[in-house]
């Protein structure tokens, strides 16, 4: 089968959040033997030249399409889309020169899939001819996405109230975009009971994040290290971070004094880097594979308060045998037993709790690292987590895929949306 996987995302180097779930997803394509080429949509900016070699190496063809972004947003027709409640990040996509570019290639090229990632990506879709399996592969629905960007941001009530009503603009587009869809990829079955609520007749697979499995190379953990992964370009992952290092670490700092927190990502913003100034935390800037940092923490913590969770940040310490504690939030859609797999902290209190537990018994943080990576290798890497790519491929090709109730069953299974009742 042959695919275009459209994308304004750049999936290399996969480190964290889309990046991952890009790559992951056009390497076991290609795996199982699939034509795959990626469509990147981005503002102008030389790709290094080692980049372009691993993406022309993994995707086999890589079309490239630059926009300016400022000139987009300045733009009459901006202004009207983001009226429509257009998402600033679907903008690119109804650029001319994007759709002309786009036209050309499924011109030349008979695929039998093309898969957008994200809607922003799948604003396209209506731009292009008919002919082929359309497949968007959504990380978060509009609603969940809106709300926590509100609340990450501490909006006041009147500028809550604008928001509201843009985000009923936000999520009509969502569901236009969705409906005019042929298949639908949902990471949780809580983002499935979402679309199903709105979107009639559509097809969804479920197809949960993965992992792969690491080269452990027997790193010991340094003593009272926790270590704490984000995307710095989020605001729900920025005030996961800042609420964190000002809240919950003072005073797990309180009970064990020697302890340190280092906070890894990629270009911190201002607030981020204030945080240099607290006592025990140290922000680091790599770009680098997170492997080393990981391995080197006593415990991992994931202090996602918002949004549709960081079901990546949790299972990159899991499978490195490295315990977790982690808000309910930041765990949406992993089914993990609390108290086995990891650690669940339903409030601030709850988190500090949670780590000086860790912290005080090793014997329990090393048996919850080993049941927490015995089941990412039963459960949740990759080749595992992608199984229901086959519910792609078939609809892709047009070969019906019956379910049993044992497929329904599994957390990975493939399902259908079934249509709301009147």
């Amino acid at each position: 089968m042959r695919l275009l996987y459209v994308s304004d995302r750049l999936p290399h180097p996969p480190v964290a959040g889309r990046a991952r779930r890009v790559h992951a997803l056009g390497r076991e394509l290609i795996r199982r033997g699939h034509e795959v080429e990626l469509l990147l949509v981005t503002p102008p900016a030389s790709i290094p030249t080692e980049t372009v070699k691993t993406l022309r190496g993994l995707f086999g063809s890589l079309h490239q399409i630059q926009v300016p972004e400022l000139r987009l947003r300045q733009s009459s027709e901006a202004s009207r889309l983001l009226a429509r409640g257009v998402p600033p990040a679907a903008l690119p996509f109804h650029a001319p020169e994007v759709i002309r570019a786009a036209r050309g290639i499924v011109g030349r090229t008979t695929f039998d899939a093309v898969v957008f990632d994200g809607v922003a990506a799948a604003s396209l879709r209506r731009h292009l001819p008919r002919g082929f399996t359309s497949v968007v592969d959504i990380a978060e629905p509009a609603c969940v996405a809106h709300d926590a960007e509100a609340r990450s941001r501490g909006f006041g009530f009147w500028k809550s109230i604008r928001w509201k009503l843009h985000g009923v603009l936000r999520r009509r587009h969502e569901h236009q975009t969705v409906a005019d869809m042929d298949l639908v990829v949902v990471r949780s079955r809580e983002d499935r009971q979402l679309l199903r609520r709105w979107v009639r007749d559509t097809r969804g697979v479920i197809v949960s994040d993965g992992v792969d499995e690491p080269e452990l190379r027997g790193t010991d953990p340094v003593p009272g290290r926790i270590v704490v992964v984000g995307a710095f370009n989020e605001p729900v992952e920025i005030d996961g971070l800042v609420w964190f290092a000002r809240e919950i670490f003072p005073k797990i700092r309180a009970h064990h004094p020697g302890v340190q927190a280092v906070i890894v990502g990629q270009e911190p913003d201002a607030s981020l880097l204030a945080l240099r100034s607290l006592d025990g935390i140290e922000v680091v800037d790599t770009d680098e594979p997170l492997d080393t940092w990981l391995e080197s923490a006593t415990l991992v913590a994931v202090p996602i308060r918002h949004g549709a969770g960081a079901p990546g940040q949790i299972l990159e310490g899991l499978v490195r045998q490295r315990p977790v504690v982690a808000t309910v939030n930041a765990a949406r859609g992993l089914e993990l037993e609390d108290g086995r797999h990891l650690l669940l902290a339903p409030s601030t209190d709850g988190f500090v709790l949670r780590c000086i537990k860790l912290l005080d018994r090793p014997d329990l943080a090393a048996q919850m690292g080993r049941d927490g990576a015995e089941w990412c290798r039963q459960r949740a890497l990759w080749p595992i987590a992608l199984r229901p790519l086959d519910t792609l491929v078939g609809h892709a090709l047009g070969v019906p895929r019956s379910l049993s109730q044992a497929d329904l069953s599994r957390p990975s299974a493939s399902t259908h949306l079934p249509t709301p009742p009147k």
